[in-house]
């Protein structure tokens, strides 16, 4: 009886140790946090409501996901299963046209409006007929930043304002895919990201070695650029193929069995059925095309996992600090934490907690720390040179 109340007492004291530990090192200041973008996109649609809004009087939203301004989204409801068909007048002739599915509940998605424009839009269903007019604002002054697409008369008929990288990427369901604006720490993307003309994001693919810009459907699977082509099930991300490759290339496509990497001036093909087969033929690339989609509602799907961020294998110890009085950009995002700091000294970012600290390595003034492998509050300290700083930050996991 007396063992096991020395036990008890024992773990009562580990328990009290750790609590009066975490208050003392804790910092008082919890890091900025960061919306994430399925979560945002999904409170955004909670708005998108039909209710009230007929053929004749439908609920107009600009730009519906705040990141594809020369867009529209158009609210109705109708007594009867009906399909509509949308036109967005040009101004050379060129008008736009398209048809969505059948519904009694319609999420109209209205693309290709001329910027700074008080666009005309026509909407009709059996014999009648609804003229819309949508003001857009002037295109952003950094819009090279940003995807975008123009028409055959150079005029821009589609942006996003959020910086995705890489090639733009078309699918068969008229999605299109594009590298996030996250950066790792060789800054590459850190994922894919799978989205419709509106800017809403159906899926997020994690790519723990960063993505290099190119894409492209195969089999229903996708191909992505690492740092090695890499086959994937978009459903499950499991591996289905890999391939080592050398060169800088600007393109990627999948076509009759062939695997085509190439720049303007050289060329890779594998073939898909005999990987050991390659020939080095240029082939045209093609235009992009952007073409219309029904718009899905429902929170997007994040795919996968970024790896462990390395550690770094030397002792600081914090029994001796000074407290950092200068304002430190720090946010956590929804799967990592970013830290950024303007210096030329040598600076070591250490996360601790009560029996457990984690030190890395900032490098060219930014730091990027995933999520994997860290659980609880951590107060944050700097190793600026050769001197220790306790910073008024904590993280919590």
């Amino acid at each position: 009886m007396k063992k096991i109340i020395l036990i008890i007492s024992f773990l009562l004291l580990i328990m009290l140790i750790t609590i009066i530990g975490s208050i003392i090192l804790t910092g008082n200041k919890k890091v900025k946090y960061e919306e994430d973008i399925l979560t945002y996109q999904n409170t955004l649609e909670n708005t998108f409501s039909s209710y009230g809004f007929t053929f004749d009087n439908p609920k107009v939203i600009v730009n519906p996901y705040k990141i594809s301004p020369l867009t529209a989204l158009v609210i109705f409801q109708t007594t009867d299963k009906v399909a509509v068909d949308v036109t967005i007048k040009g101004k050379n002739n060129d008008d736009y046209t398209y048809t969505l599915s059948e519904n009694t509940i319609h999420y109209l998605p209205i693309y290709y409006l001329y910027p700074d424009y008080n666009n005309e839009v026509i909407i009709k269903i059996k014999d009648k007929e609804h003229k819309i007019n949508i003001k857009t604002d002037p295109i952003t002054s950094n819009i090279e930043n940003y995807p975008h697409y123009s028409d055959d008369n150079n005029v821009i008929r589609w942006y996003l304002t959020k910086e995705y990288k890489g090639r733009i990427t078309k699918l068969k369901n008229n999605h299109y895919l594009l590298g996030s604006d996250k950066l790792d720490n060789s800054n590459h993307s850190i994922s894919l990201m799978e989205i419709d003309l509106l800017g809403k994001v159906y899926y997020e693919y994690l790519l723990p070695n960063g993505y290099y810009g190119l894409s492209c459907e195969i089999n229903d699977n996708i191909l992505v650029l690492t740092d090695k082509l890499v086959e994937f099930d978009k459903q499950t991300m499991q591996v289905i193929n890999e391939y080592k490759v050398d060169g800088d290339y600007n393109y990627l496509i999948y076509n009759n069995d062939k695997i085509i990497l190439q720049n303007d001036k050289q060329a890779l093909s594998i073939d898909y059925k005999n990987k050991d087969k390659e020939d080095s033929s240029l082939v045209k690339i093609p235009k992009l095309e952007l073409k219309a989609s029904n718009l899905k509602l429902g929170k997007g799907v994040r795919l996968g996992t970024l790896d462990e961020t390395k550690k770094e294998k030397i002792r600081i110890a914090l029994l001796k600090y000074d407290k950092y009085n200068k304002d430190l950009d720090i946010t956590k995002e929804y799967n990592r934490l970013v830290i950024k700091l303007d210096t030329k000294d040598e600076v070591y970012v250490i996360l601790d907690q009560f029996l457990d600290k984690r030190i890395y390595k900032l490098e060219n003034n930014i730091l990027y720390i995933n999520d994997t492998g860290l659980k609880g509050k951590y107060t944050i300290y700097l190793k600026i040179g050769d001197k220790i700083y306790k910073t008024n930050y904590f993280v919590s996991y």
